[in-house]
């Protein structure tokens, strides 16, 4: 499956996986400390979880920041709910 579905296969390790020490957690929480600035303590949990499992997709060529780019304009342009 690793070679028909490479996206899926790292996804799935990224989100699925559980690391073997502390140090990738460590990294983790780093990473959110980041992001998180004190300007930004309003974000909710879903919002901080999307973003850092988007870093990490992003880090290894899951998502392209293009694809992504052209997701967030589509959504701009849809009139409003």
């Amino acid at each position: 499956m690793k070679e028909k579905y490479p996206n899926l296969h790292r996804m799935a390790l990224d989100y699925l996986s559980v690391p073997a020490t502390s140090t990738a957690v460590e990294r983790v929480f780093s990473q959110g400390r980041q992001l998180l600035h004190f300007t930004r303590n309003r974000l909710s949990g879903n919002s901080v979880r999307a973003f850092l499992c988007l870093g990490s997709w992003m880090r290894h060529d899951v998502v392209s920041p293009e694809d992504l780019i052209a997701i967030i304009r589509q959504k701009r342009k849809r009139p409003s709910e």
